[in-house]
């Protein structure tokens, strides 16, 4: 249950509805047993700082609110709420917050230019410095909607995302359990509910399961490590392969082109349109997408995600321009070997580290990177666990992973990890890992 607290400042009832929208159990309550029987606490706000954090303290809940998140529960300040979490504010004087997070909040007038209009009002784009937990659901630069005339300041350790209005501007703060919008979300939209259905979820919230189909000569088969020579033929029909991971509960598959990754041709387009159009499941395809007229070819053919390899690493300026034209409709696929990028069905490997690589993807623009541990794929050993929780706290790209996810043990830790995706590929075919099975411990 999700109490959200009323102590007589705060947009409470359109909250509440948006909540209850995305299917949470909600109550508004000022009643100190209800907010300790509570999973997570919700603190909105609107109006003067020094107002609210008398009537907090005023209805005694503030020491409920501090004993209940120093325990260990997570709390989400909403605008004026998210300000009451820092240290202090100096909105006319200075007065004491929760001290929650480390930080002041400070009025936006001598900060900004003179010439825009204080309150700030309307919609803005987020700009990401990490995304956690609560973004994980948001692609960088999506609009959601402000209204303030102060902002916090010094709070770079919860830092998550900013606005810019003539400065960047705190736009949202997490760190551990304690999370903050300055936007309000419940007035954003369709991406405010998604920031809302990511607070509510339990830690480690629903990651997307791709069951992956590779293909040679319309079979599905798998390589080991990459090695074309070390193939094994799984299935002449991968169109009946698709319909099983859609029987299984999936909603997602991963494709992947290996004639075209050594060649840049699209030989096997006949069969990636067949799967795209007779099951309902999004699918994403890579291998071999070097050009816009490829892109275009597979999108025509109701591909919903295409990846780019080689083309990432080796065309720049086709990678941008993929990018702005079709935006998250573009994903990334970064093959690593070695610590360097490997390229052209990982038979070369680039001159690039994964960490260069990455950097370029987000500062381009990237929303969705699939990474995989060659050294990992098809070995049935364990998948790179470090890997991907580094690259999960580093970047606010979604990150997928994918190369030796061989085991319920794996996908539970890569849940744990608010990951976006995984792939399975081997460990489905060998019986190794019951897709349904998984599909449940992932959502």
């Amino acid at each position: 249950m999700i109490a959200i607290i009323d102590y007589g400042v705060g947009n409470l009832f359109s909250l509440r509805s948006s909540l209850k929208m995305i299917g949470a159990e909600v109550e508004v309550t000022s009643d100190p047993e209800v907010i300790r029987r509570a999973d997570k606490l919700l603190l909105p706000g609107v109006g003067a700082f020094e107002d609210a954090a008398r009537k907090l303290s005023e209805s005694g809940l503030r020491q409920v609110i501090l004993d209940e998140v120093n325990a260990g529960k997570e709390i989400l300040g909403i605008c004026l709420g998210m300000q009451m979490l820092f240290e202090k504010s100096y909105e006319y004087g200075e007065h004491q917050g929760l001290g929650l997070l480390r930080g002041s909040v400070v009025p936006m007038e001598g900060v900004i230019p003179a010439e825009l209009k204080i309150p700030h009002i309307g919609w803005n784009a987020l700009h990401f410095t990490r995304q956690g937990r609560l973004l994980k659901y948001v692609k960088p630069n999506e609009c959601v909607y402000f209204v303030h005339s102060f902002y916090a300041t010094d709070c770079e350790d919860s830092l998550l995302a900013t606005a810019e209005y003539g400065a960047e501007l705190t736009a949202a703060v997490e760190k551990g359990n304690i999370m903050g919008c300055q936007f309000h979300p419940e007035k954003s939209g369709d991406v405010g509910l998604r920031i809302l259905k990511a607070f509510c979820e339990k830690e480690g919230g629903s990651m997307i399961l791709f069951p992956a189909i590779d293909l040679v000569d319309g079979k599905a088969v798998r390589l080991l490590r990459g090695d074309y020579a070390n193939m094994t033929v799984y299935n002449d029909d991968p169109l009946a392969v698709a319909r099983d991971f859609e029987n299984c509960g999936a909603t997602h598959i991963h494709m992947v082109d290996l004639e075209g990754a050594k060649d840049g041709t699209t030989p096997n387009l006949p069969v990636v349109e067949k799967i795209a159009r007779e099951t309902k499941l999004f699918v994403e395809i890579g291998g071999g997408i070097r050009s816009m007229e490829t892109v275009e070819k597979y999108l025509a053919a109701g591909v919903s995600r295409v990846i780019l390899g080689t083309a990432a690493v080796k065309d720049e300026s086709f990678l941008r321009a993929a990018v702005a034209a079709y935006g998250d409709k573009i994903a990334v696929g970064a093959d690593v070997k070695d610590g360097c990028i490997a390229i052209r069905g990982w038979l070369e490997t680039a001159d690039v580290t994964l960490e260069e690589f990455m950097k370029k993807m987000q500062d381009i623009g990237v929303s969705c990177v699939i990474c995989t541990d060659i050294s990992k794929d098809g070995a049935m050993r364990g998948t790179n666990l470090q890997l991907y929780k580094e690259l999960s706290e580093k970047y606010s790209m979604n990150i997928t992973a994918s190369g030796g996810v061989s085991s319920m043990e794996d996908v539970r830790a890569l849940r744990a990890m608010n990951l976006y995706g995984a792939i399975i590929g081997k460990a489905y075919y060998t019986g190794a890992i019951d897709l349904r099975e998984a599909i449940g411990v992932a959502e």
